[in-house]
């Protein structure tokens, strides 16, 4: 096999003993996996725990102490008017299924939930959220955001 990393390697049959380079290329597959799983945890639980609140969501926060939850509002969410009201809301519905997290994977206080406006999503040719991205468009509320929540 060659030097070279390949995502294979993981359903390759070992009959010789594997070099460095082919276990550091299975191990980095993983930990991509790993990494991107909390985030899309936090957003599965807050779509399935405020349907009517959420239309859609992305967790962010690379390089943050925690993570934030970028949303954007459906229309059962005009029936709070505010928007604080909204985000209390959702802090309150997801804040079970949040205590159970890791102090670094949690979303922690209101303060970590940003509205976002409608269809102001970056979105990748075939529709899906693209993450980075998010985070670099809505770096200036994310900002914000962190800097309102309280130290720990």
């Amino acid at each position: 096999m060659d030097q070279e990393f390949h995502r294979s390697l993981v359903r390759r049959k070992v009959c010789a003993p594997l070099s460095f380079s082919e276990v550091i290329g299975a191990l980095i597959t993983h930990l991509r996996f790993l990494v991107s799983a909390p985030c899309r945890v936090i957003e599965e639980n807050a779509l399935k725990s405020c349907p009517d609140l959420i239309v859609e969501c992305i967790a962010v926060g690379n390089g943050r102490p925690s993570p934030a939850l970028l949303i954007e509002l459906g229309p059962g969410a005009a029936t709070f008017g505010d928007p604080n009201s909204v985000k209390r809301e959702v802090h309150r519905r997801i804040r079970h299924f949040q205590s159970r997290r890791l102090p670094h994977e949690r979303i922690g206080s209101v303060e970590s939930l940003v509205i976002v406006q409608r269809s102001a999503w970056p979105r990748t040719p075939s529709g899906h959220i693209r993450r980075a991205d998010a985070e670099r468009k809505f770096q200036r509320e994310l900002d914000r955001a962190y800097a309102a929540i309280p130290s720990r």
